[in-house]
């Protein structure tokens, strides 16, 4: 990264999270001169980028969390560019479509004509919010918040096909289309390309290759295993309480503090003095989706057909499922979101995987799974799910609350993103952002000055 000046220089700051954001947030600060330790809960960093290397499951490094970079998702571009982390294109034909209308599985190789309907019926909700400037304080991104996705379709008599697709969607929002904030539906259909045509990359070598290069590179102290149960600040630091194996746990002091972890488990931590109630309503109101995304392996890739792509999202209990990248063993991942999670760990849990593997007959005539491996994000006591989802009942003006400072507290995760909530780009926007917040903070209030 470029040379900062030593601006943080005789400041403590301890980062609480080694996910994407806080190991961001961890290298920003301590270039900037910062003293800074870091306290993980788990016993291993990324948090939900998470990267197995298995010989005797598969070839290549298999993606448990965040897997895909984008074309626009410039700040994680840009890191990977400092950090000679070389991105390759994945999934070149992008996402077809593989619908349940009416008990038929109806298959499309492009989500265009009904992404098209979809937009169509959002236009007029899409027309007042860009005429508000996007601005969720607006009254027009109100109104359309506090409706579900469904219910918004339906007062527009969009077609069983255009509902089915919004259902779809819960393999990118990770929530059902009637549990899914309008506001989100629309701000997507918004995107001049439908979201199976982005062009989409992976970091060559495993997502983990980037964590590994943030934790060397951020010259911070981290400590695994080591879960936060209170926060204390005052006009002269902060501290917090960590459970550690120790008998009384660890106080750990500082002069600023930055906050990564999902609301879903900062809510379960003890504050003092307390968060103000603005902060407290906005997390309360937050969650987390469902995510269950399973990686099964085949002896011949049964599923390829000429012309067709090799990804489908799907409003099916299995989830979206794309053929697994960077493996020269032939395989499917697949990613059910939303109520679909569960549908699946069931699947699993009744039948195993052969049962999963058959309720893919719609793509070719099913083989049995040589092996098969998944993981439920809702189940990590440390995630509670896989991002944060957006519902009738988050006012839309709250999205600001969860990236205000408190104090000596700063804020970062891919929740607080403006534009990238459930992205790695988020992430790493977020944790950036955070850093440049401290610094504003010391360089407006003086050195171990109490915030404003």
């Amino acid at each position: 990264m470029p040379k900062l000046d030593a601006t943080l220089k005789g400041q403590r700051v301890l980062v609480v999270g080694a996910g994407l954001s806080g190991l961001v947030a961890a290298r920003e600060l301590s270039a900037r001169g910062a003293e800074v330790q870091v306290v993980e809960a788990r016993t291993r960093l990324g948090g939900r980028v998470f990267t197995e290397r298995a010989a005797d499951f598969a070839d290549a490094p298999l993606e448990y969390g965040g897997e895909f970079i984008d074309s626009d998702h410039h700040a994680i571009r840009s890191l990977c560019k400092e950090l000679k982390l070389e991105l390759q294109q994945v999934l070149e034909d992008g996402f077809g479509l593989a619908l349940d209308v009416n008990g038929r599985v109806q298959v499309s190789n492009s989500m265009r004509p009904i992404w098209t309907a979809f937009q169509r019926a959002l236009s007029a909700e899409a027309d007042a919010l860009k005429a508000a400037e996007g601005d969720r304080h607006s009254t027009a991104a109100q109104t359309i918040g506090r409706q579900s996705t469904r219910s918004l379709l339906q007062a527009r008599h969009s077609s069983r096909e255009v509902l089915a697709m919004a259902q779809a969607l819960r393999g990118f929002f990770l929530a059902d289309a009637d549990q899914l904030s309008a506001l989100e539906a629309v701000e997507l259909s918004m995107r001049m390309i439908d979201p199976g045509h982005v062009t989409t990359s992976r970091i060559k070598g495993g997502n983990d290759r980037l964590v590994q290069a943030l934790a060397k590179n951020a010259r911070a102290r981290i400590a695994l295993a080591s879960v936060v149960t209170r926060v204390e600040q005052d006009e002269r630091e902060a501290r917090v309480i960590v459970r550690d194996g120790t008998k009384r746990g660890t106080v750990l002091k500082s002069d600023y503090l930055v906050l990564t972890i999902p609301p879903t488990v900062a809510r379960t931590i003890e504050f003092t003095p307390a968060i103000p109630a603005s902060l407290k309503r906005a997390w309360q109101a937050l969650t987390i989706g469902a995510a269950t995304k399973a990686h099964a392996l085949f002896d011949r890739p049964w599923w390829r057909k000429a012309g067709r792509p090799r990804a489908f999202a799907t409003n099916l209990d299995t989830g979206a499922m794309w053929e697994t990248t960077g493996s020269r063993v032939p395989g499917l991942t697949m990613l059910a979101g939303g109520r679909a999670s569960v549908a699946l760990r069931s699947l699993l849990e009744e039948g195993g995987p052969q049962r999963v593997v058959r309720r893919l007959s719609w793509l070719g005539e099913p083989e049995d799974a040589r092996d098969f491996r998944s993981i439920s994000w809702e189940l990590d006591p440390f995630a509670r799910g896989g991002y944060a989802v957006f519902g009738p009942d988050f006012k839309p003006e709250w999205r600001s609350e969860l990236a205000r400072s408190v104090g000596r507290m700063f804020f970062a995760g891919d929740h607080t993103s403006r534009k990238w909530q459930g992205y790695m780009n988020g992430a790493v926007e977020s944790g950036q952002q955070a850093a440049r917040d401290v610094e504003l903070t010391v360089r407006m209030h003086g050195v171990g000055a109490t915030p404003g």
